[in-house]
């Protein structure tokens, strides 16, 4: 248990949710907090892929456009507004922007056989559910079903000094709950501190790319 931070397992697996997009491409999400690492991996592991000679799909999941409006702006950087702001309304926003995006890019791109590389994806959603104490949420499950569910998960933490505005105990609630998320759906978590080529080496591996030895609990998801 993280210190400050008291709260029950997550018993929700989103891997049993999200459809399996039964397509030619590959699907390759890269998760975990904001500023921590995650784009300089995303980068390394595209043109992995591309060596390879496949077509790459770079992404974001929510899009840039969606994290502009001014309450996903708000959220996280003024509590005081919190009274008069909807949490939910916040989620249902990220949620069909993430829907609209699968329609226009992922399905797509996955259908004519490119390797999608998704920085951030439902996985963070999750998270932030868990860490604001909103856990039944069914509508949120029901949405989540038709959003295409990674061949290939990870979840990448970093340390308190590495992220981007990492506002103190709420970090500490974050990455109690990305750890939460990581365990209930049997996801890797890799660690964003040292050497990017080892953590680009890790990920390799598990993409049949060659590298270092796989990481563990990395799976090709079902």
């Amino acid at each position: 248990m993280i210190v400050g931070v008291e709260r029950p397992e997550l018993n929700f697996d989103i891997e049993k949710v999200l459809l399996p997009h039964g397509l030619s491409g590959l699907f390759v999400v890269l998760d975990g907090f904001d500023g921590g690492g995650k784009t300089a991996l995303v980068e390394r592991v595209c043109a992995r892929l591309e060596r390879s000679g496949r077509e790459v799909v770079r992404t974001r999941s929510p899009r840039r456009e969606a994290l502009e409006d001014s309450l996903y702006r708000a959220y996280p950087y003024e509590p005081g507004r919190h009274a008069v702001m909807d949490c939910r309304g916040l989620v249902a926003m990220i949620a069909g922007d993430r829907l609209q995006h699968a329609h226009e890019v992922v399905l797509p791109a996955l259908e004519r056989g490119a390797a999608v590389v998704s920085d951030s994806y439902v996985y963070s959603a999750v998270a932030d559910n868990y860490s604001r104490g909103l856990r039944s949420e069914t509508w949120f499950r029901e949405l989540c079903r038709f959003l295409p569910r990674p061949d290939f998960g990870f979840i990448l933490e970093a340390d308190e000094e590495t992220v981007r505005n990492p506002a103190g105990r709420h970090f500490q609630a974050c990455l109690y709950a990305y750890r939460q998320v990581a365990r209930a759906s049997g996801l890797p978590l890799i660690r964003t501190e040292g050497l990017v080529e080892q953590q680009e080496n890790r990920i390799a591996n598990e993409l049949g790319l060659g590298g270092a030895p796989a990481c563990a609990g990395a799976r090709r998801l079902p």
